[in-house]
């Protein structure tokens, strides 16, 4: 698609990356013992930190970072809430605790 090695790092750098990448983390951990959500948000953010920092040295620059939406709600997890259709709001919560975090990363 490239022929040159400029061409793709121009491309790279004006091109807008949209990422959000974590929300089903809160679904998969929820048989184990887990740590606060303070915790569990702050070690999601580091590692997504980390991979923002590798896209960037592949020349990315421009992000769109968006927050997690109340993923206790989506109907996979309502269905297996009781009684059926509730919210799981133990999940909303420690999302809530992510999306409060997001806006200070670096």
């Amino acid at each position: 698609m490239f022929k040159e090695q400029a061409a793709l790092e121009r491309h790279l750098s004006e091109s807008l990356f949209a990422v959000n990448a974590g929300v089903h983390d809160y679904d998969q951990i929820k048989n184990k013992i887990l740590p606060s959500p303070s915790s569990f948000a702050l070690f999601l953010l580091k590692e997504f930190c980390r991979h923002l920092q590798e896209l960037h040295i592949f020349g990315a620059r421009k992000f769109l970072v968006t927050n997690f939406p109340p993923a206790g709600c989506f109907p996979s997890i309502a269905a297996r809430m009781t009684p059926k259709g509730n919210c799981n709001e133990t999940m909303n919560r420690r999302i809530n605790s992510y999306n409060k975090r997001l806006p200070g990363v670096p």
